[in-house]
């Protein structure tokens, strides 16, 4: 079986098989990669809509708000695997804890389903702690497959084909329940999300015929869906989907042999518990308890007072991530105390070990920080995406011929910018916009929070001449009153034949009225459409000369579809990385891990002066070329390839035996650190005032456009100055791994 009742034909960890010989892995490595790419596929499907769904979906928080929430989630769920990979090792083993958390996580991505404040942040807390007990522990047991010395040297090819199926999780996730989520409304999403974790879960509870037939069955009806989606877009995005799903397919039929052959050994992960008996510790001057075999007293006790602490605080944890400064001061306290353990037991162990943990420490360091400017990807770049990544292939643009028409227009991004209201504003089309505010407000979890003032973009025309008018010098400050004059600027900047964000009042009622078409009018007509069953937004465009050159007729690719690229380019190049480092090791020139790591440093800050470059090079609305964020992409993912599979090969090296797991999850608490601090350089970025807890009134694109551009060129030259410190320190931290190759 592939669950905790294994099959006669399941083979010991040091039993060797005919698949072993044929293929050169343990049959279990292929169990292990299908669980935990389903395991990525409902987290990846829940990321890439999880702050879309904050700041447009039925909660309307602002930008500065959904940042701290996305980041409070993502640095707590990278917190909670130390304490998983603690009670795993000490209480209930590592298998028991991928159930429990396994299990946790499906309710969590069902609870996504649910349109409630309070439902929503518990399933955001199940997705927490269920994430704590899985992520350490899966890891835990793939690296005991290759604890015997035939496979040991196998040990990095295994993590690298188990990175590979992460990320094929993680490449379908955002083209499925990003696409559906977007186009025909979040619950879909969420739901596709619990399916796929529900289907991981099956791989180590369930019979083999039935864990056979789950991942049959899954592979085959996802690689159609991926197919179907992507032929609902452009060709580029079907030829991608065509990639995922064939790659999808492949390793269905590897998972299909794998169990075939026994999958994974009941050993692999299971449960031992200490007996009184104390042993001496080779090399050094204390002694430890031995490990018994299972005991079924002692694991059925565990395992109810682990669920009985895990229901007390999954509230514990959803206040947390509501209450995002508290959550921080949580990280802060528990990064201490890990610490703490960690150097404790750094001083029992021999000098070789402490050295050793000591070099995990270090690179810890220089791996929170790459993930701290990595993981914009979830949230400012998501957003830049949205707002300023030219997304749409047009069919045609709009020329002189067309003028003075009207038109049946499919709308999408390619109208962002353009005048959608033009003729006089009406008294009609006031009470809407302050409708519709107060309908956005509403959502505003500040109890006592003032009236938002009611931002529209207005181009000025000379009718406006001599009225007082309000408008804001920058998104973040406060509106500034002045008199439009003919021939000078306002206070604002603001000047006749400009485009300015005007506090829409009722003096302006029986005024010249040219309104441009932003981000807020789209999303509001596609909730609107998706309300009414519909995929489209159709709306009739009276076409004036301001509209010669805007597209028409085009196919628009979802903001969410681009996280696949990331993971796609990883299934693309990670074989070809590891061919390259097989290659040099070959010939004894295979970089270190510190070395490694500093040219996925440099290489992410590459991917970032891209990103810069793209909006230097904007067009005259703001949008960049898709190009250039696929390009950052790339560069991105070169950079995790040289850092993240060497990462937890490395800390899986030079951990002592009996902490590997308590390792892992430390390595895991700095990752979490760098989410928390994503989220800090991400605000950065934000459209709204500081502490804004009111929706964000989303600007035109060549607004937004500064937001971005500054902060990125920051992270680049910080990433290229951590490059240049780890170089400084590789020499010490080589010496310290006492000649393990790393």
């Amino acid at each position: 079986m592939a669950g905790g009742n294994p099959s006669s034909n399941t083979p010991a960890l040091d039993e060797e098989t005919p698949f072993e010989r044929r293929v050169g892995h343990h049959p279990g490595l292929f169990a292990v990669f299908f669980a935990e790419m389903w395991e990525r596929f409902s987290y990846y499907g829940m990321r890439a809509l999880l702050l879309f769904y904050i700041t447009k979906g039925f909660l309307q928080y602002s930008d500065t708000r959904g940042y701290a929430v996305y980041g409070a989630y993502t640095a707590l769920v990278y917190m909670t695997p130390f304490i998983g990979g603690m009670v795993a090792d000490r209480f209930i083993g590592q298998r028991a804890a991928v159930i429990v958390g396994g299990s946790l996580m499906a309710m969590g991505h069902l609870l996504m389903t649910l349109q409630f404040e309070v439902s929503f942040f518990v399933a955001l807390a199940l997705l927490i702690v269920g994430n704590g007990f899985f992520k350490p522990n899966i890891g835990t047991i793939l690296g005991s497959l290759y604890s015997n010395e035939r496979l040991k040297a196998k040990r990095d090819g295994g993590f690298t084909i188990f990175y590979m199926g992460v990320n094929l999780g993680a490449a379908m996730a955002p083209l499925l329940c990003g696409y559906i989520g977007e186009t025909y409304g979040w619950h879909y999403g969420f739901g596709l999300a619990t399916i796929g974790m529900m289907i991981g879960l099956a791989i180590f509870i369930a019979p083999t015929i039935v864990t056979q037939s789950m991942i049959g069955v899954g592979a085959v009806t996802t690689a159609a869906t991926l197919i179907w989606t992507g032929s609902q877009q452009t060709v580029w995005v079907l030829g991608v989907n065509i990639f995922v799903a064939v790659a999808l397919l492949v390793a269905m039929v590897f998972a299909l042999w794998a169990l075939a052959n026994g999958g994974l050994p009941s050993e692999a992960g299971a449960f031992k518990h200490p007996i009184a008996k104390q042993v001496d510790v080779p090399g050094a001057d204390y002694r430890e308890p031995a490990i018994a075999a299972p005991d079924r007293a002692v694991f059925m006790r565990n395992i109810s007072g682990v669920l009985a602490c895990t229901a007390l605080i999954v509230p514990v944890f959803a206040w947390l991530v509501y209450a995002q400064a508290v959550a921080g001061y949580v990280l802060i306290t528990v990064g201490v105390i890990a610490l703490g353990y960690i150097i404790f037991e750094a001083v029992r162990v021999t000098k070789v070990e402490r050295e050793r943990l000591f070099v995990i420490l270090v690179m810890a360091f220089f791996s929170m920080l790459f993930w701290a400017f990595f993981e914009q990807a979830g949230s400012s770049i998501n957003n830049f995406t949205d707002r300023n990544i030219d997304r749409v292939t047009e069919a045609r643009h709009i020329t002189e011929a067309d003028v003075g028409h009207t038109l049946d227009l499919a709308v999408n991004q390619e109208q962002l910018g353009y005048i959608a209201d033009h003729g006089v504003f009406t008294r009609e089309r006031f009470e809407e916009l302050v409708q519709r505010n107060a309908v956005e407000a509403s959502a505003d979890p500040a109890p006592e929070s003032p009236q938002r003032p009611l931002r529209q973009f207005w181009v000025l025309d000379a009718s406006l001449v001599g009225e007082t008018l309000q408008a804001w010098p920058d998104a973040a400050g406060e509106p500034t009153e002045f008199v439009l004059s003919e021939d000078t600027s306002g206070p604002s900047g603001a000047h006749v034949g400009g485009s300015f964000p005007l506090r829409v009042t009722e003096n302006l009622i029986g005024r010249s009225h040219r309104e441009l078409f932003t981000l807020d009018r789209l999303d509001a007509a596609r909730s609107a459409a998706q309300a009414a069953g519909q995929s489209e937004v159709h709306q009739q465009w009276m076409i004036s000369a301001d509209h010669v050159g805007m597209g028409v007729e085009g196919a628009e690719i979802p903001a969410s579809v681009f996280q696949a690229a990331n993971p796609v380019y990883i299934l693309i190049f990670g074989l070809v990385f590891t061919a390259l480092w097989t290659w040099l090791a070959a010939k004894n020139r295979e970089p270190s891990t510190p070395v490694k790591f500093i040219f996925a440093l440099l290489q992410l800050g590459l991917g970032f002066v891209a990103l810069y470059v793209g909006a230097m090079n904007a067009d005259a609305r703001g949008m960049v070329g898709m190009s250039w964020l696929l390009l950052a992409y790339l560069l991105h993912t070169t950079g995790e390839l040289c850092l993240s599979p060497v990462g937890l090969s490395m800390v899986s090296k030079l951990s002592p035996t009996r902490m590997i797991a308590t390792m892992m999850g430390a390595w895991y608490l700095a990752t979490a650190f760098s989410q928390y601090l994503a989220s800090m350089i991400a605000a950065l970025t934000g459209g709204g005032e500081e502490g804004a807890e009111a929706p964000t009134s989303v600007p035109i694109p060549l607004e937004s456009l500064h937001l971005y551009d500054a902060v990125y060129l920051k992270i680049a030259i910080a990433s290229f100055i951590a490059a240049v410190i780890l170089g400084a320190l590789t020499p010490l931290v080589k010496k310290w791994t006492h000649g393990e190759s790393v």
